[in-house]
């Protein structure tokens, strides 16, 4: 593992250097250049997808999110972001336990399906970033915070079972902070142990989060009541 690892990191991340502002705003045009052109081949492709389904299916479609799933999402969002700020343990590289913040956004995604789970879980990876960024370069960027945070929505593939569902969006974002702190972040290691452990251990927050989660989702008033809401809100979704 140890090896594949070193591999992975030789031919993809050595050498990297973190991106300080400076350099970010010399080159903002790039950057700006980069965002127009991204956004306009999504723009394109949600137009192109639009045709396609309206030749197809000529039905009138309830949309995506009504106003009974819109405002639960801003609820969960909201409640997940205050939560995010209280650090009950906060680690010196990043990264810190705080009391379920992920919960809220699992939530959602259990009640209302992996399309709306990953559009509400990228929003609550958009609200992360008031919080502060350490940006090093893309990848790094894209796997402590990007894949970390919206890859909370694959809770919502589990419709039937929140549990497992929970299991795997924090085991998605653990995976996602270990790749990130293996490839960048392994010359801050000054405790002994080999590098591989120390990455694992240093994220071990994100699983301290979890079994705080199983116990409050296992208690029983709890459960009850996330099923019943979870009934009255999925009466309009298509």
């Amino acid at each position: 593992m140890k090896v594949l690892m070193g591999k992975i990191y030789d031919i993809f991340f050595k050498g990297s250097k973190p991106a300080l502002w400076e350099d970010i705003i010399d080159n903002w045009l790039i950057i700006l250049c980069v965002v127009l052109a991204l956004t306009a081949v999504i723009t394109v492709c949600v137009v192109l997808r639009k045709k396609r389904n309206k030749t197809e299916n000529q039905t009138v479609k309830k949309p995506l999110f009504d106003v009974r799933s819109l405002s639960f999402a801003a609820m969960c969002l909201a409640v997940a972001f205050v939560l995010s700020f209280i650090k009950i343990v906060e680690l010196p590289q990043g990264g810190g336990v705080t009391p379920v913040s992920m919960l809220p956004v699992i939530l959602f995604a259990y009640i209302y399906g992996p399309k709306r789970g990953f559009i509400v879980s990228f929003a609550y990876f958009l609200l992360q970033l008031l919080q502060g960024v350490y940006f090093l370069n893309v990848v790094q960027f894209c796997f402590d915070y990007l894949f970390a945070f919206t890859l909370i929505g694959v809770a919502g593939f589990f419709k039937k079972n929140l549990l497992i569902g929970t299991v795997a969006a924090h085991m998605a974002r653990y995976i996602s902070h270990v790749i990130a702190a293996y490839a960048f972040f392994r010359q801050y290691n000054q405790t002994g142990i080999n590098d591989t452990a120390y990455c694992l251990i240093y994220n071990s927050f994100v699983l301290i989060e979890l079994v705080a989660c199983i116990v409050i989702i296992l208690i029983p008033p709890v459960k009850n009541n996330i099923e019943k809401m979870k009934r009255n809100l999925r009466k309009t979704v298509r």
